[in-house]
């Protein structure tokens, strides 16, 4: 478990309710010195980042109301400096997203991928604030039915 000096704020858009409950119990796996903020739409997201910024943001790339390429639109103009893990099954568009965004702080997970995968990224992020990209899983390891995997 991680040792945090104070709470950090972690805000989730997504708009699968599974994929935020799993990434909630993860987080709590890590620390329990997280306030975790879900979204299931981007406008509701947005409307709190203009308020308050999170310490971690996690975020899909497509859900209600904004997507998440508008999203990141939003963010860059607003010059924000804390990481953006981005999950997203559109391995073709990770370039493109950072040649667009080259002063986010933006880091990469391909769907679909493991929960230990997931694990590895947010521990990077939290312990050193830097992650690399991490590739999607082979499709021949891909098993939708094991219990820890996620797509």
């Amino acid at each position: 478990m991680l040792t945090l000096q104070r709470k950090l704020k972690v805000f989730i858009v997504e708009d699968e309710l599974l994929n935020i409950e799993l990434y909630h119990s993860l987080l709590a796996t890590l620390s329990d010195r997280f306030q975790i903020c879900a979204f299931r739409d981007g406008d509701s997201a947005w409307e709190e980042l203009s308020k308050a910024d999170p310490d971690i943001l996690i975020t899909d790339m497509l859900h209600p109301g904004l997507d998440g390429w508008e999203l990141l639109e939003l963010l860059a103009a607003e010059k924000v400096s804390y990481p953006i893990l981005v999950i997203s099954g559109d391995h073709q568009g990770v370039d493109f997203l950072k040649s667009c965004h080259p002063n986010l702080s933006l880091h990469f997970l391909g769907k679909p991928f493991q929960l230990s995968a997931l694990h590895r990224h947010l521990v990077s992020l939290l312990e050193r604030g830097d992650a690399t990209m991490v590739p999607p899983m082979n499709r021949q390891e891909f098993s939708p039915a094991a219990a820890h995997q996620l797509t």
